[in-house]
């Protein structure tokens, strides 16, 4: 799914798949971001889709980095 050096990673990788133009349907996928969490203490790595609006809200409030940490 992912090449080799993303799904490798040891830090989360962003994915933002929107592009320059806006779309038209509020509800495409495209619209939000995804997050790949890497592997650690036996747990998979996980494939996280959050609005960009969550992913402001978070990032501003501090509560993305302890979110994805769990």
């Amino acid at each position: 799914m992912f090449a080799g050096s993303l799904a490798d990673s040891s830090v989360n990788v962003m994915f933002d798949f929107k592009g320059n133009e806006p779309l038209p349907d509020r509800k495409d996928i495209r619209n939000d971001l995804f997050c790949l969490i890497p592997k650690k203490e036996g747990k998979p790595r996980i494939l996280v889709q959050l609005s960009r609006q969550d992913f402001i809200k978070t990032a501003i409030s501090g509560q993305l980095l302890s979110a994805i940490k769990q």
